[in-house]
């Protein structure tokens, strides 16, 4: 079982409600624009299945969203990926994949936290192993050329990650 929504333009969750699919794969992908998740506009869900976030320009995930495929008991891989160019960052609030593999791709700029430093110490990422690969920064304290960010709260607002650290001998 597959959900699938692709777009030739943007595509931007702004109600309340959020996507959701019951397991299986659910996919969103933008070819020539970017995807963005407005605040309260809820989660994008797939307990136990996997989501893939694929941008031809950038992903963002406003402050309070979610993506979470995680579980009581395990959960699914998820992959956020943005496009090549000036606009190509990937910006977070929750991802969520409980057991599940999280990688993160910002192939025109940089991997950011979107909660800014109100959060607290919440991890943005939880996942049992995380890629983070970005043209730019990860984390952000670089702006866009590898120029130190003049927004003091990207500056300060590192990414909190929670990764399984359970190994077998």
């Amino acid at each position: 079982c597959s959900s699938d929504l692709a777009s030739g333009g943007g595509i931007r969750l702004a109600a309340s409600g959020g996507v959701s699919a019951a397991g299986g794969a659910l996919s969103l992908v933008s070819y020539a624009a970017s995807i963005s998740q407005n605040a309260g506009a809820g989660a994008i869900a797939n307990p136990g299945g996997t989501i893939e976030l694929t941008a031809a320009q950038a992903v963002t995930l406003a402050a309070g969203t979610q993506v979470s495929t995680a579980t009581a008991n395990g959960g699914g891989a998820i992959r956020i990926a943005s496009g090549q160019g000036a606009s190509g960052s990937v910006r977070l609030a929750e991802v969520l994949a409980g057991s599940g593999a999280v990688a993160l791709i910002a192939r025109g700029g940089s991997i950011e936290d979107a909660d800014g430093a109100t959060e607290g110490n919440t991890p943005d990422i939880v996942a049992s192993s995380v890629l983070l690969q970005a043209t730019e920064d990860v984390g952000g304290a670089l702006g866009m050329g590898g120029v130190p960010s003049t927004d003091a709260a990207r500056a300060t607002n590192p990414l909190e990650l929670q990764v399984a650290t359970d190994r077998k001998s």
